[in-house]
């Protein structure tokens, strides 16, 4: 008699409330969008993105981020590195 067993659930990660905010404002510039000031003055204060003449620029530390929090979610899979 054959035993059968569950398979095994993905455990579900969810971002705090300030990941949330720096995932959503990071992408926010990419997509040439402007963030509210809260979120702008905390991600230049943790320096990922930067001002350069009139436009938000990301930093690389920026996208790091980006990369860690999307691989958190799980958007991104653990194994692949972007491009």
């Amino acid at each position: 008699m054959a035993i059968s067993r569950k398979p095994k659930h993905r455990r579900c990660y969810y971002l705090t409330r300030k990941q949330s905010d720096t995932l959503e404002g990071i992408v926010q510039i990419l997509s040439n969008r402007k963030p509210t000031e809260s979120i702008i003055s905390s991600l230049e204060s943790s320096n990922l993105i930067t001002k350069h003449n009139d436009a938000y620029l990301v930093t690389r530390q920026g996208l790091h981020e980006t990369t860690r929090l999307l691989k958190v979610t799980g958007i991104m899979p653990k194994g692949k590195k972007p491009e």
